[in-house]
């Protein structure tokens, strides 16, 4: 008999209903698979912080970690784990206590988890359980990673930098007495007659009414006056040909006289697509969806054996040809391939490529967003502000590029034979 789930706990300790539940997880299996149904219930307000990590601590029979505690652990502490093996088991050391380091999981169970963890430390592991959002705002404040998209609501109502804070009490408004507005009195309306105005409207005598006679062709000039045109016989034929058109008749070109060829028709066709771009046409506007508020951009795109440098601004281009970043060494960019989330911050020098050193130095601030295309990773946007720190509102600006990019390959994907 397998042992109780986290739907199933809470519905047995009366939190939820199971029609929440089961709403719960046909959202998560539909729009939201990698998010965890805690996440999600938290998310909808269907259940507290609170109650739902003694749920978890109980299902797990371990110590429950909040963001308090997470908040607070001691940085050497937490680099005891690099950012690309604590993001790899979704955990975080927190404390250290003798030989023993408390490592708190989203999921404590996972044996192979914590035993790997054990094995790199060096220290015997004591896992923790922490709910999803708790990990993820941890990795965001020790290792720079940005959050899912899914879960900013929850973190704008229950981040721990925010519960820190001492909240100040609102000022208590006494109420006054009200003072009335004395008015003067406005004088009455007099009602006066506006005497009536006679308009004489004179006898207009009325037209005649048109007769065909009326819209008769003019007689033509005597030929004495007006010599007759010297006529090829070309043109003599072709007028000869054309009916005399009376005054009451519109004259319209003949149906051969139209276009009638494929390219022209296909000129005024709703259908009508413009030719396909070049690759190098496509990499040249991918490259110019990044904003200049970043003076130093590079595009990589994914292929079978990693991540080839495509376009780049600010850096030196005769370099380019030799950035080729494997997926399979441990990398900032390979992680962002491979787990498909953003990087944004600082990067440890264990993650920095050798190819980017060599072409930039060391590393600087910066941000990797994907550029998601056809289930997987197409392309990699990496920025930065040559050396300067990254902002906060840069995040919302490489994120809409990295869309940009993805409906540009949709509309014209790179790679297929074009010259």
């Amino acid at each position: 008999m397998h042992p109780p789930r986290l739907g199933e706990r809470l519905v047995a300790e009366g939190r939820l209903s199971p029609s929440d539940v089961e709403r719960a997880l046909g959202f998560q299996s539909a729009t939201a698979p990698n998010v965890r149904l805690g996440s999600i219930l938290m998310t909808w307000d269907l259940v507290d912080e609170e109650s739902l990590l003694a749920t978890l601590a109980a299902l797990h029979r371990c110590e429950a970690v909040t963001g308090r505690m997470l908040a607070s652990a001691p940085v050497d502490v937490v680099r005891t784990l690099s950012p690309a093996q604590a993001i790899r088991l979704n955990a975080i050391p927190y404390a250290l206590e003798r030989s023993r380091l408390r490592v708190a999981f989203v999921n404590p169970s996972d044996v192979r988890a914590v035993d790997e963890t054990s094995a790199l430390t060096g220290h015997a592991c004591l896992p923790a359980i922490v709910t999803e959002l708790r990990l993820l705002q941890a990795h965001r404040r020790f290792y720079g990673r940005v959050l899912p998209v899914e879960l900013p609501p929850v973190q704008r109502r229950s981040d721990p930098a925010r519960i820190s804070r001492p909240e100040v009490a609102a000022p208590r408004l006494e109420r006054t007495a009200v003072i009335p507005i004395q008015r003067p009195e406005e004088p009455p309306i007099v009602e006066t007659e506006i005497p009536a105005i006679t308009i004489t409207i004179p006898d207009l005598p009325i037209p005649p009414r048109p007769t065909a006679s009326t819209f008769a062709p003019s007689a033509p000039p005597p030929a004495a006056e007006a010599a007759p045109p010297t006529e090829t016989p070309t043109e003599s034929k072709s007028v000869a040909e054309e009916p005399e058109a009376s005054g009451s008749e519109l004259w319209l070109p003949h149906r051969e006289d139209l276009p009638t060829s494929e390219a022209a028709l296909g000129m005024w066709s709703p259908d009508a697509s413009p030719p396909p771009l070049t690759d190098s046409k496509i990499g040249d506007i991918a490259l110019s969806r990044v904003p200049p508020e970043f003076p130093r951009a590079i595009l990589f795109i994914s292929g079978r054996e990693g991540l080839t440098a495509w376009r780049a601004r600010g850096v030196d281009v005769r370099g380019m040809e030799e950035v080729r970043i494997s997926s399979v060494e441990s990398s900032v960019l390979a992680i962002v391939l491979q787990t498909g989330a953003p990087h944004f911050g600082r990067v440890d020098e264990d993650l920095w490529p050798q190819p980017l050193a060599r072409l930039l130095g060391g590393p600087p601030p910066c941000a990797v967003f994907p550029v998601h295309f056809e289930d997987r990773v197409a392309a990699l946007v990496y920025a930065d502000r040559r050396g300067a720190p990254m902002r906060f509102e840069d995040t919302a600006l490489l994120a809409r590029a990295a869309a940009g990019i993805a409906a540009l390959f949709d509309r014209d994907p790179p790679g297929e034979g074009k010259s």
